[in-house]
């Protein structure tokens, strides 16, 4: 009797702590597809800025220009990449395709801006500076969210590696390691969409 009254307190002890182990890499993973749902807001924002910036009047007559097609085939993959990550963030494959779809069309972007701003016509219209200064101010909001969701991912490896959780997590289903976004930071400036008028 009394070996099981001092089992007792030591399985509900284990037990509480696999409790509160499997609490805290729930909240960990809420927190990172929590981020990554702020992100798809600001990244669906710049699709759609882009959008608009491709039906502007003067970019619109330049439609079959190399920079132009290239932003629009971008655009749209970048679009479908973020669809089909939304249902798996943290996942290795769908965060290496977004990143490499947004950083396409961060390329394609800069090099538009620059077409802008080598031409008198682009780079007289009103209408093309305040899409580019949105896309600008939006690249800002991108840049801080993808911190923040890389942060939230970071710190749910790093809880699920500690040593005495690595094999609880695995126990308890969490196996993968959540993947960060590799965004490009070398064009993602949001001076590169601000041509010199």
């Amino acid at each position: 009797m009394s070996l099981v009254s001092n089992l007792v307190p030591l399985l509900l002890i284990a037990l509480l702590c696999i409790y509160a182990v499997h609490n805290r890499l729930t909240t960990q993973v809420n927190r990172f597809h929590h981020a990554f749902v702020h992100l798809g807001i600001q990244l669906k924002r710049r699709h759609g800025l882009a959008k608009e910036l491709l039906r502007s009047p003067g970019i619109k007559l330049s439609g079959n220009h190399p920079i132009v097609e290239a932003l629009v085939a971008a655009n749209n993959e970048a679009a479908r990449c973020l669809r089909l990550a939304r249902h798996r963030p943290g996942e290795e494959t769908a965060m290496a395709e977004l990143t490499h779809a947004e950083n396409t069309l961060d390329s394609a972007l800069v090099r538009l801006a620059q077409m802008v701003e080598h031409s008198t016509e682009l780079g007289a219209s009103k209408e093309i500076k305040r899409l580019l200064d949105e896309l600008g101010e939006a690249e800002k909001r991108i840049t801080l969210m993808s911190q923040i969701f890389n942060g939230t991912v970071m710190r749910y490896n790093t809880y699920k590696h500690g040593v005495s959780r690595v094999w609880l997590a695995n126990a308890l289903g969490h196996r993968q390691d959540a993947t960060p976004l590799g965004f490009d930071d070398s064009e993602m400036t949001p001076q590169a969409f601000q041509p010199a008028f």
